[in-house]
């Protein structure tokens, strides 16, 4: 597999909050990057009708996009919503943390995506029949099909065990062969741009691809940076191909295989690439009074030439002798990278995978707060890299999340203590002989210069969260050289939500139990929950320490029973 070029920042491990807390300081370099964030966001405008990038208002999400290579708004549309295409998984196996990654690393842009997004809609494929998975079912003495089905409900099962959403619309290739498949290679067989084989392959024409469209567009999208023409060697004597860089459309039926449909060719299945294309044509019919589909992400190895050839499929579907047009099919690409272990990238083929239910097994429930899921979806958020970057994957990253995730369930649930033992120590002292129930007695407390500088440090925080799950894109080389700004900055969103608890931390043990004003606390207390719950943490840690109350009282009870003594043994056990 090609090493795909990106952006120089893709990669590139940013100051690392883990370092911040054990004694390296890089809050200076936050800083500098916020004060040219917050420029740029005051000089521009919140009209997204403007082709220029750089005219992105404030609210609107930036994205790399792969094809351009440069960084982009995710504007919304005045008239149509926001269609999302994500290529699924091939379900012959189970589940693996490097398809983890990439769903997780998905569901957060996804879930920032909707601050703005009202109307998005999130659409996924799932690849119910290959050679792969045809393969399996024969190795394994099964239905094909059933094998497909019985993947595929783990696989849902494991996206909700790692709190993914699950995509609005989900296509299946089953169940799209006969009325939108055949009919999309049939209209590029007619545009003059694909061939039947003698054996009945069907197989896109690149060179009639190039000379019928000209200059238009071009055959290659997304491929490596090398010529179109050095992308294969030559033409071998055993293929049917009439030039190397043609793929496949149709498959005839081979013998022993147990699914294929009619067509016009005979039997058979469709190629891999046509599936997407096709599908996304269909479902775009669908939507098309509501939704426009902009965005397309996959994995990076999807890039070429998978991606490749959906883009050329679609160009040669589209294509028109009466029209000059040169808008792209999907303008904006989005590719997350690779999940490496032990130096080498994991995957199904490679037998050198860690399944979702693997490390979900592995968790200890010995404490009500344990979450290996949280845990792994902070270390994709911040630890890991950029989404668009490799990753490798080890159990003491992991152990390294979990620490962190321990801080900010830690003032979750110290901070919440001290809001009802505050509560509770002005009641009993200052409200004595009264004939109003003490815990009906709401006692203020004034709010002191402290007060009004953690406040201020909670909101500041806070702010440069939202800039950096937003993205920033520059007009020129910044002063760190990180030419065209950045999209999602996880690394600098659990720094500041650290910063938050430990700040928060640090406040209510300077202040006695009962002495100060409670706001301050509980905004904080509010501030990171909201921040965990916007990129989907679970209510282990977003609802961690918080009070339930009960109807028609105000008594606060927490969710830790068994007062003081009880969540300092909680705590033990989630240290263990």
């Amino acid at each position: 597999m090609h090493r795909s070029l990106v952006h120089p920042h893709v990669g590139q491990w940013r100051p690392s909050y883990a370092t911040g807390l054990f004694g390296v300081t890089t809050r200076s370099s936050s800083d500098s990057i916020a004060r040219r964030r917050r420029a740029w966001w005051s000089s521009t405008t919140k009209n997204c009708g403007s082709s220029s990038a750089e005219k992105a208002g404030a609210n609107n999400m930036v994205l790399y996009d792969s094809l351009s290579g440069q960084y982009k708004s995710i504007c919304p549309e005045k008239e149509k919503g926001l269609g999302w295409y994500t290529c699924g998984p091939t379900t012959y196996a189970p589940t693996h943390l490097g398809h983890a990654r990439t769903y997780v690393c998905l569901d957060i842009l996804r879930r920032v995506l909707r601050t703005n997004h009202k109307s998005l809609l999130w659409i996924m494929n799932i690849t119910d029949v290959d050679d792969k998975l045809l393969n399996r079912a024969k190795e394994l003495g099964t239905d094909p099909v059933a094998l497909a089905r019985h993947y595929e409900r783990e696989f849902w099962h494991d996206m909700e065990s790692l709190h993914v959403q699950r995509p609005d619309v989900v296509v299946r290739v089953t169940e799209s062969v006969t009325d939108t498949i055949v009919p999309y290679i049939e209209k590029i067989l007619n545009n003059g741009m694909a061939y039947v084989a003698q054996d009945q392959s069907v197989y896109f024409d690149v060179r009639a691809f190039e000379d019928r469209t000209q200059a238009r567009t071009r055959y290659g999208k997304l491929a490596p940076p090398q010529n179109s023409s050095d992308f294969f060697s030559s033409v071998g004597e055993e293929t049917t191909k009439r030039d190397a860089r043609d793929f496949v459309l149709w498959k005839p039926r081979k013998e022993g295989e147990s699914v294929s449909w009619d067509s016009p060719w005979g039997q058979g299945r469709p190629g891999w690439h046509i599936e997407c294309s096709a599908m996304i044509e269909s479902i775009a019919k669908q939507f098309q009074d509501t939704h426009e589909i902009r965005v397309h992400a996959g994995g990076v190895d999807l890039k070429f030439p998978h991606h490749t050839n959906e883009i050329a499929q679609a160009e040669a579907f589209h294509f028109s002798t009466t029209s000059e047009t040169t808008k792209e099919w999907i303008p904006h690409w989005v590719h997350t990278g690779h999940l490496n272990i032990q130096g080498r990238k994991m995957s199904k083929s490679l037998k050198n995978f860690i399944t979702v239910r693997e490390m979900l097994e592995s968790e200890d429930d010995s404490s009500s707060l344990s979450s290996s899921a949280d845990d792994f979806r902070l270390w994709c958020l911040g630890l890991s890299g950029s989404y668009r970057g490799p990753a490798t994957y080890s159990k003491e990253q992991i152990n390294q999340a979990q620490v962190l995730r321990e801080k900010l369930v830690q003032f979750l649930l110290e901070g919440e203590q001290w809001i009802t033992e505050s509560d509770e120590r002005v009641s009993s002292s200052d409200n004595k002989e009264t004939q109003f129930p003490l815990h009906e007695t709401l006692v203020p407390r004034k709010w002191v210069e402290k007060d009004y500088t953690f406040y201020r440090k909670v909101q500041d925080s806070s702010e440069k969260c939202h800039q950096a799950v937003m993205g920033f894109i520059s007009k020129h080389d910044g002063e760190d050289n990180q030419r065209g700004g950045f999209d999602l900055d996880g690394s600098t969103y659990v720094n500041e939500m650290i910063q938050i608890a430990e700040t928060a931390s640090a406040h209510i043990r300077s202040c006695p139990v009962g002495s100060a004003a409670v706001e301050p606390v509980r905004g904080a207390i509010v501030q990171l929950r909201q921040l965990l719950s916007l990129v989907g943490f679970s209510e282990k840690t977003t609802h961690a320490g918080e009070p339930s109350f009960e109807r028609n009282s105000m008594n606060h009870e927490s969710h830790i029973k068994g007062g003081e003594r009880a969540l300092v043994e909680e705590l033990v056990k989630f240290r263990s």
